[in-house]
């Protein structure tokens, strides 16, 4: 709760990710925050009872902790609505972090 809602600013990713999502950081770069269209919000609520499963049998699990999901209605002359996740931030460890990988949509084996 500190690390999002304490009197830093959130920090931006340049630029946004390839589906459209904008990403922010915590400074303490403990939490993102990702920006989700609703078609995503969509998957995510379909698989979040096996992920719960999965994150409660596992506690020392590598996979995303996702900590909330939220929408903002944003109200003007342009009603619109931001969808976000709010999730831990996997590569801030303890660890000497070596190799990354980016695996979503990838058929490549090591």
């Amino acid at each position: 709760m500190i690390s999002i809602c304490g009197d830093d600013a959130l920090l931006e990713l340049s630029s946004p990710g390839k589906s459209g999502s904008f990403f922010y950081f915590t400074n303490d770069d403990k939490c993102m925050i990702k920006t989700m269209k609703k078609s995503e919000v969509k998957v995510l609520l379909r698989m979040l009872p096996a992920y719960y499963k999965h994150v409660r049998s596992f506690d020392n699990t590598l996979v995303t902790k996702f900590f909330g999901l939220h929408c903002v209605k944003i109200t003007g002359a342009i009603q619109k609505k931001v969808r976000f996740v709010i999730m831990g931030n996997l590569f801030c460890s303890n660890y000497a972090i070596h190799r990354r990988f980016d695996l979503k949509g990838s058929s490549q084996v090591v």
